[in-house]
């Protein structure tokens, strides 16, 4: 299955699952202009723009190089925070963000093949979608039920999303795939759309975006780790190295949580 048939076809699954949610008497209150408006926008930013460009980016560079640009997003979320929300963090926040970004360097400096200048500016590019969306998210709709608005941004970006590869990859969208793509489509839209989405949502209420970014610099350690389970690649030092250090900042970050919390 192609890429841009498999995110359409694992936001859409998703989207099934969601839209039972919509007619919940907590839906309710999202469906005024404003609110729809704000939604729209988030979703946009989260669905379309930020999956396109990524999985463009990814096509142009290397595994290895797209991590390093991950490893970017507890500092960009950081000084946004900051910018945006006039919420810059703390000095031992501070020290968990670098640690968190040196160890995701770490952890991703490895030999790289197929990298480009163009593909790490694309993947760089839908990063900072993400963490736009994070921001508007945090400024404009922590006040809302978290189920159903994430359930409705959600459906509204699949939306969206569907027109744009329907008008520019319709085929691929029709064509008759076999169980064993399906499969991953399926269980990627559960577990990496549904419970991802909406467990970020959840969370995102209770902390800053400078302490949700330190979180996202797990992700080349379960990619690491998962190669190293599935695909038998090697465990370096680098990798033992960068996620001490990615877990001693996500640990530092979650002992502060009780008394910087906002909620």
């Amino acid at each position: 299955m192609p890429v841009e048939a498999m995110i359409t076809w694992r936001f859409i699954i998703a989207s099934a699952f969601l839209t039972p949610l919509l007619f919940a008497r907590a839906a309710r209150e999202l469906f005024t202009r404003r609110r729809l408006a704000l939604l729209t926008i988030a979703a946009v930013l989260f669905v379309p723009i930020q999956f396109i460009i990524q999985f463009e980016g990814l096509a142009r560079t290397s595994v290895s190089h797209a991590a390093l640009m991950v490893a970017t997003v507890p500092a960009m979320l950081a000084i946004g925070s900051g910018l945006t929300l006039r919420r810059w963090p703390d000095r031992t926040s501070a020290i968990a963000i670098v640690l968190s970004v040196c160890g995701a360097v770490l952890v991703s400096l490895k030999p790289s093949r197929g990298a480009s200048t163009c593909g790490d500016l694309l993947v760089l590019l839908s990063l900072v979608s993400g963490i736009s969306w994070v921001l508007f998210t945090k400024r404009y709709l922590s006040d809302l039920p978290t189920i159903p608005s994430t359930a409705l941004m959600l459906v509204i970006g699949t939306c969206i999303l569907t027109a744009i590869e329907s008008s520019t990859h319709p085929h691929d969208l029709v064509r008759n795939y076999p169980l064993v793509a399906w499969l991953p489509v399926i269980g990627s839209a559960i577990l990496g759309t549904i419970v991802s989405t909406l467990s970020w949502n959840a969370g995102l209420q209770h902390v800053e975006p400078s302490h949700a970014g330190v979180f996202v610099n797990i992700e080349p350690i379960v990619g690491s780790l998962c190669g190293v389970i599935f695909f038998g690649d090697a465990i370096t030092w680098g990798l033992l190295a960068g996620g001490a250090l990615v877990l001693s900042g996500a640990i530092t970050v979650t002992l502060q949580q009780p008394a910087s919390s906002p909620g």
